[in-house]
């Protein structure tokens, strides 16, 4: 699930959050940087779906149950919003 959420921020900003010179750097990057949201004005429910992916412990990520009931959410308010 933390390789879903690294995706998502991915596509969502066009770069990846962590990155490096080599695998190394980026590696020891992911292990002593927290991750934190790079663009306040994403609507609430994505930044709490991305925050809830990229927990460091994997016991406290959802489930795909989880993660799919939350983008259907954020499909039908989206929708709503577009009319």
């Amino acid at each position: 699930m933390w390789s879903l959420g690294i995706i998502l921020d991915e596509v969502l900003h066009g770069t990846p959050f962590y990155s490096g010179e080599d695998n190394k750097e980026v590696f020891s990057k992911i292990l002593k940087m927290p991750f934190r949201v790079r663009d306040e004005s994403i609507r609430p429910s994505i930044k709490d779906l991305l925050m809830s992916l990229l927990k460091k412990k994997p016991y406290e990520r959802p489930i795909i149950a989880v993660i799919r009931s939350t983008v259907e959410g954020i499909l039908e308010e989206m929708d709503g919003e577009l009319g």
